[in-house]
């Protein structure tokens, strides 16, 4: 708190310096600088995961540079804000619900443009002109600690908390996160051919496990420095120098798992009723040879099985089936449906010759 503190400090005497005129507000005309609910990018609301309105008993950190006369180059302004923690606890209407502490002020002149993360204790991130970085970021080997990493576009050249919600309440300045991870999913289903037997099959699911996929890597938002402009569509040089192939479970229940009887595809629960992995984005095939893949694990049976009696069955596929998932991708969510069933039973007769074999000491016939 002191070293934040101090840095407030020394960034306003360096305006002073810097600038012919008053930078920082007058005792009698403070505004703070307050943040609306962040903006996320669109997503199905999981519990590892955030979407729509940014959750009040999360944080995030915020960077914030100075210039006179509007962003030009990050390099060309002077340092306000450096990675500092902002909470949600004001009530609506007193300048916007969330800000930090201590409070930071409006300069009396000039703009102030934003950059930001979350969660604020994300380990590794930095900011700088080509944006936010994450270095040796890892992902938690358990689906309910994982967490969904984010990063902000800039926001340009602010000058006051004025911006109003439909209750015209201040609503401050607006963060707009994106996804910096890629969530998996994963659905399952019945052969539709085989939900259609007479023979009234019935699967049960009891584990889906992603194999070899990267836990560990570095992450560039790729801004190329300027006036508004806005991070790129995700590619793979997002993510790079990646480190750890881990096993991930998707989904684990040997007692109840999930059962089909028909072709309707159901969906997996992972964690805290999360519906999805959140892991790194990476190529489906390593440069070590080895190769991301699906396991699942499973039991069958049919009407004239005795009950409660099951054939258990493993199997391991690789989720590199089409070519148009070579890669998972920061913000995406992929959706595997993995579909169960059988190889029909069939059968080749063979007629072996006959050996004739002699019987004897038959009864006498009376």
């Amino acid at each position: 708190m002191k070293k934040i503190a101090l840095i407030a400090a020394m960034s306003l005497a360096a305006l002073a310096s810097c600038t012919k005129n008053e930078t920082a507000p007058s005792v009698t005309d403070q505004q703070e600088i307050t943040f609306a609910s962040p903006i996320m990018s669109p997503a199905t609301k999981a519990a590892t995961e955030i979407a729509d309105n940014f959750p009040t008993e999360n944080n995030f950190a915020v960077f914030a540079h100075y210039y006179e006369s509007g962003y030009t180059t990050l390099a060309e302004g002077i340092q306000y804000m450096n990675n500092v923690q902002v909470t949600s606890g004001a009530t609506p209407g007193t300048h916007g619900s969330w800000g930090s502490n201590p409070a930071y002020y409006w300069p009396k002149v000039g703009s102030l443009t934003f950059a930001a993360y979350a969660p604020y204790m994300a380990t590794g991130a930095t900011y700088d002109a080509t944006g936010i970085h994450f270095t040796d970021y890892q992902i938690a080997d358990l689906a309910e600690n994982q967490i969904d990493l984010l990063f902000s576009e800039r926001a340009y050249d602010k000058v006051s908390t004025d911006q109003k919600d439909n209750n015209l309440y201040y609503y401050g300045v607006q963060i707009n996160f994106l996804h910096a991870l890629s969530s998996i999913k994963f659905k399952v289903a019945m052969d539709p051919t085989l939900a259609a037997s007479t023979l009234d099959y019935e699967f049960v699911v009891t584990k889906i496990d992603i194999l070899n996929a990267y836990s560990q890597g570095d992450f560039n938002q790729n801004l190329t420095d300027g006036k508004d402009n806005v991070t790129p569509t995700a590619a793979s040089g997002d993510w790079f120098d990646y480190q750890d192939e881990t096993d991930y479970v998707a989904y684990n229940d040997a007692t109840t798992g999930i059962s089909l009887t028909d072709a309707t595809a159901k969906e997996t629960v992972t964690g805290l009723n999360a519906t999805n992995l959140i892991l790194l984005p990476q190529k489906m095939k390593h440069e070590s040879a080895t190769d991301v893949k699906v396991r699942v694990t499973y039991k069958m049976r049919h009407k004239y099985m005795n009950e409660g009696e099951y054939i258990t069955t493993v199997s391991e596929v690789s989720l590199d089936l089409s070519d148009s998932v070579k890669e998972w991708l920061r913000g995406k969510r992929y959706v595997y449906t993995l579909t169960l069933g059988l190889e029909e039973i069939r059968f080749a007769p063979k007629v072996e010759a006959w050996e004739e074999q002699t019987v004897t000491d038959l009864p006498t016939i009376k």
